[in-house]
C-alpha cells in the first residue's frame, strides 16, 4: 500500500528549497512518496520531523512526529505549530519568539515544555530552521523536536538527590550555602540583617552506638521537622552532614530576638522522641553568627557560627553562644595539631589500611581502597577522619598524599608478586590536583615499583570535582596513562549527565548513606537503581560501599552492581591481613 502525506503550496516551495525534506510524486497533486518519506523516518525514529509555512501552519507530518504527540497528519496539518505549547509560553510569547530568531540567525534550538493531544506535557528538545528560496524569500520552516521526558526525570531526581539530604528531605550542605549566598546578596542590596545558626546535637555518637543506626535516623527526620514547624517561610533550614544543621534567618531583626529563637530550637530539639519502646532524649548546641556585623561573606559566616558552636559544647552543651573574635583566635591554636602531625609523618607513624572491593558475583577480591591511619604513640590509632582535616589546614596534603601513592603502590606490587591482582584505590585530594604534578608523581612511582598502570585507581570526590578550577586536563593525563578514575561517595554532591559525559571517569562509588537503607526505603531503591542504571548507560563501572548486611549484598546483585565494599566482607586492615582474606584466589 502506498502511504502519502498531501502537501499545500508551501510544502512544495519548501521542498524545492530544502529537496532533501520533501520529494513530490508526479502528478496533478504533489504528493510524498513512502520511499522517500520512510527513509527520512526510518532513519531517525525517535524525531519528530514536520514542516510548517512561513505563518507557522504545519505543512507535514511524520509517523515520529505522530508517535510525539498523538495527532494524525490528518488531524494536524493546517494548524498552527502553537497549539503543541503550554498556555504561559504562548501567553508570553514564545511560538513568535522562536520562529522570529530562526527567520534572524537561520536557526532556533531550546528545550521545554511541550503538549501531548491528551493535554500532558512532555520535555522537548526543539530546533527551527527557516528555510529560503533562491531569492532569499522566507518559505517556511523545518521543525524537529525529539521527546526528552525521561532523561529529564533522570537529570531532575539526581538534582533533587544532589540539594536534597535524602533522610530529612531537607537542603543538603551546597544548597545550604548557595541559599546563604543568596540571602547575603539580598541583605546587602536592601540593608537588612541575616542570621545564621550552626546547630548541632548533643552526644547524637552516643545514641547511634548504643541504640542503633537506624533510631539515630529516626532521630534526625523527627528533628528537621520540628525545625522547620519553628520557621517562616522566608527562612532555611539545611541539614549540614551527620547531625549538623544550618539554620538561615532571613530577614533578622535584632540579636535579642534571634537569641529568643535559639531557645526556642533548642527546647524543640530537646523534647523527647517518643517510640514504641522507649523515649529518646538529646540536646543541641548552637552557634550564632551575624550578617554584617561578625562577617560579610557566606564561609565566613559559616566557619564563625562553628566556632560559636563549639564554644557552646565547651559551656557545657545544650546551649547557644554568640559568635566573637576571640574564638577565630582560639581557632588559630588549631593550627598547632598541623605541626604535631608533621612530625609523626617525619617520623614514620602514618601507614596504611587497606579494606577490601569484592566481586558480588564471584566473592573474590579485586580491589582494595587504601585508608591512611596514624599510629599515635599516646592517642592509639588515629583515623583518616582526624587525620586529612589537619593535613589539608597546610600544604603536608601534598606530601602526605605523594607518600600514599608510592606506598599502595609497592603494595600492590609485592600483592602482584604473591600472585594476588588486587587493584589499589588512592583518595586523592583536590589540592594534589591543584599543583598539576600529581600525573608526573604517579608516573614516578608507577615506574620505580614496577607496577602495571591498571592495579592503580584514583579516587575524587564530588565535590573536589566541582572546585573553581579545571581539572579535566589532569584527569584525562591520568586516563591517558591507563588510570582508573572514580568518583567517591557519588550521589551526596553535585551530580549531571553532562559533566559525568564530559569527565573521563571510569567508575561511580555509591555513597553508603544510599546503600545502608536497601531495600527497606523505597528512596534509596530508586537511588541505588538509577545510578546503576544511568552509569551502565554511559559504560561506567559501578562499585558500592558501606556493605553490611547479605539483605543489601543481594539486593544490589540483582540491581546489576558488580562490585562492593563494607563490613560485610571485611573493615579495614593492615596490608598483611588481605593474602589470607583472599584465601586461595592467587592460587
Amino acid at each position: 500500500m502506498t502511504y502519502s502525506i498531501p502537501v499545500d503550496e508551501t510544502a512544495e516551495e519548501i521542498g524545492r528549497a530544502c529537496p532533501s525534506l520533501t520529494k513530490p510524486v508526479s502528478g496533478a497533486r504533489p504528493r510524498i512518496t513512502e520511499v522517500s518519506y520512510r527513509r527520512m523516518v526510518d532513519a531517525i525514529r525517535d524525531y519528530a520531523i514536520f514542516l510548517l509555512d512561513p505563518t507557522g501552519r504545519v505543512a507535514t507530518w511524520n509517523t515520529g512526529a505522530e508517535r510525539i504527540k498523538g495527532y494524525s497528519a490528518e488531524e494536524i496539518i493546517g494548524s498552527h505549530f502553537s497549539r503543541f505549547y503550554t498556555q504561559p509560553d504562548r501567553d508570553r510569547g514564545l511560538p513568535a519568539h522562536e520562529l522570529e530568531t530562526a527567520i534572524a540567525t537561520g536557526r532556533y534550538e531550546d528545550e521545554g515544555w511541550r503538549v501531548h493531544k491528551d493535554g500532558t506535557t512532555f520535555w522537548a528538545n526543539v530546533i527551527i530552521t527557516a528555510v529560503f528560496d533562491d531569492a532569499g524569500t522566507l518559505v517556511g520552516f523545518g521543525k524537529v523536536t525529539r521527546d526528552l521526558t525521561e532523561r529529564k526525570r533522570i537529570e531532575d531526581q539526581l538534582w533533587q538527590v544532589a540539594h536534597y539530604d535524602s533522610l530529612t528531605g531537607l537542603p543538603n550542605r551546597r544548597l545550604g550555602v548557595d541559599r546563604l549566598q543568596q540571602s547575603l546578596k539580598k541583605a546587602a542590596r536592601e540593608e537588612t540583617r541575616v542570621a545564621l545558626l550552626y546547630i548541632d546535637l548533643d552526644n547524637f555518637k552516643r545514641i547511634n552506638d548504643t541504640m542503633g543506626h537506624a533510631l539515630g535516623d529516626e532521630l534526625l527526620k523527627v528533628l528537621a521537622q520540628r525545625l522547620k514547624q519553628h520557621l517562616r517561610e522566608s527562612d532555611t533550614v539545611a541539614r549540614m552532614g551527620g547531625d549538623e544543621f544550618l539554620v538561615i534567618i532571613d530577614p533578622a531583626h535584632h540579636p535579642e530576638s534571634i537569641a529568643a529563637l535559639a531557645m526556642k530550637l533548642e527546647a524543640a530539639i530537646s523534647e523527647p522522641m517518643h517510640t514504641a519502646d522507649i523515649d529518646v532524649n538529646t540536646s543541641c548546641s548552637i552557634g550564632i553568627s551575624l550578617y554584617p556585623q561578625d562577617c560579610d561573606n557566606a564561609d565566613d559566616l559559616i566557619r564563625a557560627g562553628d566556632l560559636a558552636m563549639y564554644s557552646a559544647k565547651e559551656r557545657g552543651k545544650h546551649c547557644y553562644a554568640f559568635y566573637n573574635p576571640e574564638m577565630t583566635a582560639k581557632a588559630v591554636q588549631l593550627l598547632a595539631g598541623e605541626q604535631e602531625l608533621r612530625r609523626g609523618f617525619e617520623r614514620g607513624e602514618l601507614e596504611l589500611f587497606y579494606q577490601p572491593q569484592i566481586s558480588l558475583k564471584r566473592g573474590h577480591i579485586v580491589g582494595a581502597e587504601a585508608l591512611i591511619r596514624w599510629r599515635h604513640p599516646k592517642r592509639g590509632l588515629v583515623g583518616a577522619d582526624k587525620i586529612i582535616p589537619v593535613a589539608e589546614l597546610s600544604s603536608l596534603i601534598v606530601d602526605i598524599g605523594d607518600w600514599v601513592v608510592w606506598r599502595a603502590c609497592e603494595q600492590a606490587r609485592a600483592w602482584l608478586d604473591q600472585g594476588l591482582a588486587i587493584r589499589v584505590a588512592v583518595n586523592v585530594s583536590v589540592h594534589q590536583l591543584r599543583r598539576g604534578r600529581f600525573p608526573l608523581v604517579v608516573a614516578d612511582a608507577l615506574a620505580k615499583t614496577g607496577l602495571p598502570s591498571e592495579y592503580l585507581e584514583v579516587e575524587l570526590t564530588e565535590s573536589s570535582l566541582q572546585e573553581d578550577y579545571d581539572c579535566v586536563s589532569t584527569l584525562e593525563t591520568l586516563q591517558q596513562m591507563g588510570i582508573s578514575l572514580s568518583i567517591d561517595d557519588f550521589g551526596t554532591g553535585f551530580s549531571c549527565l553532562n559533566s559525568l559525559k564530559t569527565l573521563p571517569i571510569d567508575r561511580l562509588k555509591i555513597d553508603k548513606s544510599f546503600v545502608r537503607h536497601v531495600p527497606a526505603e523505597e528512596k534509596d531503591v530508586a537511588i541505588v537503581k538509577t545510578i546503576i542504571t544511568m552509569a551502565q548507560s554511559l559504560g561506567l563501572d559501578v562499585i558500592a560501599e558501606g556493605i553490611e548486611t547479605p539483605i543489601q549484598e543481594a539486593f544490589l546483585c540483582e540491581a546489576g552492581c558488580p562490585t562492593g565494599q563494607g563490613y560485610l566482607y571485611s573493615k579495614p586492615v593492615p596490608a598483611s591481613d588481605i593474602p589470607s582474606l583472599a584465601g586461595d584466589q592467587g592460587a
